[in-house]
């Protein structure tokens, strides 16, 4: 029977990603790879979210102005279509940071105990 493994929430919210892992100790350029393969993956999936909330027309739309590369015009673009990106990043950036913490937290548990 596995041991049930409680993620404090307030944890989540307050501790930087490395002391939840605990990982404070780590090299810094360990903390680098992991900052940069985050950073990656949530940018992946808020990427695929936003996409997920356009139509074909409006993702073509978007296609255009990421080409022209005109930040104010994405913005405005992103804005008429509901789309918050800080709110989206900031969902994705929890619950990614959630997932990694249960992946250690729930490999810690299954180790064997030793007597």
């Amino acid at each position: 029977m596995s041991d049930f493994v409680f993620i404090d929430p307030v944890d989540l919210v307050d501790k930087d990603i490395f002391t939840l892992l605990k990982l404070d100790k780590a090299p810094e350029a360990t903390k680098q790879k992991i900052v940069d393969d985050m950073v990656m993956t949530i940018q992946a999936r808020v990427l695929a979210r936003m996409m997920d909330a356009m139509d074909e027309e409006e993702s073509k739309q978007f296609d255009a102005l990421t080409a022209e590369n005109d930040e104010a015009k994405i913005a405005e673009f992103l804005a008429s279509k509901n789309i918050d990106v800080k709110n989206l990043a900031a969902q994705e950036m929890l619950y990614y940071k959630t997932q990694m913490v249960s992946a250690v937290m729930n490999k810690q548990a299954e180790a064997p105990k030793e007597a």
